[in-house]
């Protein structure tokens, strides 16, 4: 690693809203289960966080709030005797009034009317999708292009919360994903029990985060992570959950969690040994269906975490053990891969906070000799500025099934790195968020050679001009070594692989409509330069009709990338609980309209259309794609 380059930019950051960050502002190809992260919040409205009666473990654990806003809260509490209306956040140093706009949906002041306790909802949805070559044709039934879902959940006061849903995929005949849970939430020893599918979410995602997380936030702040370990799992994702039973114990300074999970995934299976493993969950085509299922993982452990004053600690101890055996690959970069049927692991992980600065870390070890570990420190500066630093080591074929961790690639190994980053309230319109990540692979990768490394900046300027205008300029740059072909005999040279973007938009509210204008660029130089770009136009109007409460939105946007090496990520409106983040590949426009509207007091439709043209055709599967078509419906019964 370069260490002028890391000493530079710790000289100048040292002279130089708190909610969880908005999916509406990821711009990365990176999965992201939004999901489970809306069931979260779509929870905190139906039973919000109660300011005065909440402990830190259950404030550091919301999804909003960060640990230092935490200890702001029990700090106030402490020295005010607790709050008498939510504008009183205003007096805390890590509290803004955009981010306590954002978050005063999910908390109170006083407690809940007992008949909101109950409450239980029914989703149905049907996801439409029509490609259209450049023959103008069409092969797939009207069946084979929709999917369809269904989820049923419920609660009976604060104890007791159950569901299901079963999902069916495009190209699927039949629904082919089933889950379900049944949760107990009690005062005493016994905190939580849950029987069906669950989640983990442990130390900073190094062993276990499923559900809800990105691999490197924008924010400062959102570096660290915090959440409730143990929680039911309601996303339709077919891959990153645990289905079995896990407990929950505690008192005032500790809780035991004990988890086993029986499931089954897809692998491709060769003479009794994994070849593959698909993380899709799609069963479309003859060769996926071949795999689905064909690999049974069984999983047990415990996890024992001791909190005192403004310390925690955890360790967890699990064991994986599988019914075909994980032989090794041909390939110099995979030499070192798991080999075997089983697994044991080994976490620590600890967090502890001193006035304004707060330290968190995780180290792992696995039974077949590989190592992970990271280590960070938050400080807050002033009220105006806030300075994170991660250093991360993650060792060549350490395995990460369910891991979700800070890191640079979506893998979890054969990354070391240096971040810093900071987050700067300039004054009350105009906030600085930028990091710089110098990270190395130290070991080979997929068609690279040798050993590379690499380095990654980022700004963002956002400036609140007032109340219903706001407007944002970022620019993001990744620096990174790879190889390329010199002759026929493959001999391989290191070239940097250089990606710079940036992006702008503005918004602007005028009583019912709100407006965004949004544009991008991202240029591409390897053997050669690229250059997309992006510009989109959205409208979003909210009136009454015939009683009824409707909103509606539509978007207009036009680009022109290459290749896919300058393709743009960039939020799409949808339904409620889709995550739509499609990139825009080739030259063409795309537009879209969503309406959402209640239809009654205790029912709502939600319905999205979209058309893309492509005036220069994209292969897709073999073939020449011209147009697309979408279409999404979905009917949410609340009682």
């Amino acid at each position: 690693m370069d260490f002028r380059n890391y000493i530079f930019f710790f000289l100048l950051f040292i002279t130089i809203n708190p909610f969880a960050q908005e999916v509406n502002e990821y711009d990365s190809d990176e999965y992201i289960d939004a999901e489970s992260f809306q069931n979260d919040l779509q929870e905190y409205l139906q039973n919000p966080l109660l300011l005065n009666q909440a402990n830190k473990e259950e404030l550091v654990n919301a999804p909003f709030f960060t640990e230092e806003q935490a200890n702001d809260i029990l700090e106030y509490r402490a020295q005010n005797g607790g709050f008498v209306v939510l504008e009183e956040l205003n007096a805390l140093p890590s509290f803004t009034e955009k981010s306590i706009n954002k978050i005063q949906k999910y908390i109170r002041v006083k407690a809940i009317k007992k008949e909101e306790l109950y409450h239980q909802s029914i989703i149905l949805r049907f996801r439409y999708l029509s490609q259209q070559s450049i023959e103008l044709t069409d092969t797939l039934s009207i069946h084979e292009k929709i999917a369809s879902y269904f989820r049923y959940q419920g609660n009976m006061g604060t104890k007791w919360r159950f569901g299901f849903l079963v999902e069916q995929d495009r190209q699927e005949q039949v629904f082919d994903f089933y889950n379900g849970f049944v949760q107990y939430k009690g005062t005493g020893l016994v905190q939580q029990a849950i029987v069906g599918a669950y989640r983990l979410q442990l130390g900073q995602g190094l062993l276990y985060w499923n559900g809800w997380g990105l691999g490197k936030p924008m924010k400062a702040s959102q570096v660290q992570k915090n959440a409730y370990p143990l929680r039911p799992y309601t996303s339709a994702n077919e891959v990153r959950f645990m289905r079995g039973a896990s407990l929950k114990l505690g008192g005032q300074f500790w809780d035991l969690t004990t988890f086993y999970s029986n499931k089954n995934k897809d692998a491709h299976i060769e003479n009794d040994s994994v070849k593959t493993l698909y993380v899709t969950g799609l069963h479309q085509t003859p060769k996926q269906k071949e795999t689905k299922w064909t690999l049974n993982e069984q999983v047990i452990g415990a996890n024992f975490q001791v909190r005192y004053h403004s310390l925690k600690v955890g360790l967890t101890n699990s064991y994986h053990q599988y019914n075909h055996s994980f032989l090794a690959h041909t390939g110099n970069y995979r030499s070192s891969d798991f080999i075997g049927n089983k697994r044991f692991n080994l976490s620590f992980y600890y967090n502890y906070t001193y006035h304004h600065t707060y330290l968190f870390g995780e180290i792992v070890n696995q039974s077949h000799g590989k190592t992970a570990f990271l280590q960070g420190l938050s400080h807050r500066v002033n009220s105006s500025l806030l300075y994170t630093f991660l250093l991360r080591y993650y060792q060549n074929s350490f395995v990460s099934d369910y891991a979700n961790p800070f890191r640079e690639t979506s893998a979890v190994d054969n990354e070391q790195g240096i971040y810093q980053g900071i987050e700067w309230n300039i004054n009350p319109k105009l906030t600085l968020d930028a990091y710089v990540d110098l990270y190395r692979f130290p070991f080979l990768k997929y068609q690279v050679d040798f050993p590379t490394k690499g380095r990654e900046y980022f700004a963002q300027l956002t400036y609140d001009f007032s109340k219903y205008t706001s407007a944002y300029i970022r620019y993001k740059m990744d620096n990174r070594e790879e190889s390329i072909l010199l002759s026929e005999n493959k001999l391989t040279s290191k070239i940097i692989r250089q990606t710079e973007q940036v992006r702008a938009a503005i918004n602007y509210n005028y009583y019912q409509w709100s407006f965004q204008t949004s544009v991008a660029l991202k240029n591409y130089r390897k053997q050669y330069y690229e250059l997309g770009h992006f510009i989109g136009q959205s409208v979003k109007y909210n009136f009454h009709f015939a009683k009824r409460r409707m909103n509606l939105t539509y978007r207009i946007a036009f680009y022109d990338t290459p290749s896919f090496n300058t393709a743009i990520y960039w939020y799409e409106h949808d339904v409620l609980y889709l995550y739509s983040l499609p990139f825009y590949y080739g030259q063409g426009f795309r537009h879209y309209v969503v309406l959402r509207t209640k239809l009654g007091k205790s029912f709502s439709c939600q319905v999205k259309w979209g058309y893309q043209n492509f005036m220069k055709p994209i292969e897709s599967q073999g073939d020449e794609m011209r147009r697309k078509w979408d279409f999404n419906i979905q009917l949410i019964s609340e009682f």
